[in-house]
Parts: structure tokens; sequence; C-alpha cells
């Protein structure tokens, strides 16, 4: 029987461990955050940090919010109207 932490708690699908770029807004701006460990459900993408790494996120965005970091890039993302399809 498989542990509870390689089973989605959603869907009951396993879960597979991943490394992705993890978006949010933060302040009114968008922020990309890289190579973000993360657990996936492999049926339905459900996605769940540990918590080790959602602490770290939230004092990243903490510390962004204060002016306190230097981004390592600044992306340009395009940007559209529903009405243009």
């Amino acid at each position: 029987m498989e542990n509870e932490q390689s089973i989605c708690p959603v869907c009951g699908s396993k879960l597979v461990e991943k490394v992705i770029d993890y978006s949010d807004w933060n302040n009114s701006r968008l922020l990309v955050i890289r190579e973000v460990p993360v657990r996936e459900c492999e049926a339905n993408g459900h996605r769940f940090f540990q918590a080790k790494f959602a602490r770290s996120l939230e004092r990243l965005f903490g510390a962004e919010k204060q002016e306190q970091l230097k981004p390592v890039a600044v992306m340009e993302v395009p940007v559209f109207r529903l009405e243009m399809a």
C-alpha cells in the first residue's frame, strides 16, 4: 500500500515529484518563482507544496512586497482581451 503522501487527497490518484515555475500576484504585480518543488497528481494536476517550500514562498513574497529583493530576471508578458478571440 502506498503511503499517504504519495496519494492525492482530492482524487486519490498517484502524486509525483516535480519542479515547476510558480506564478502568483503580489502587491498588484505578477511574480514568477523558478524551480519550485511540488507533488502533482498524475490524473488531474492537483499540486501540493511541502510545508518548508510553502513557508519559503511566503517569505519570498513578503520580502518582495517590502522591496527587499531584486529579481534575477524581468519578463515581458503579452496581455489580451477576451473579445479579441
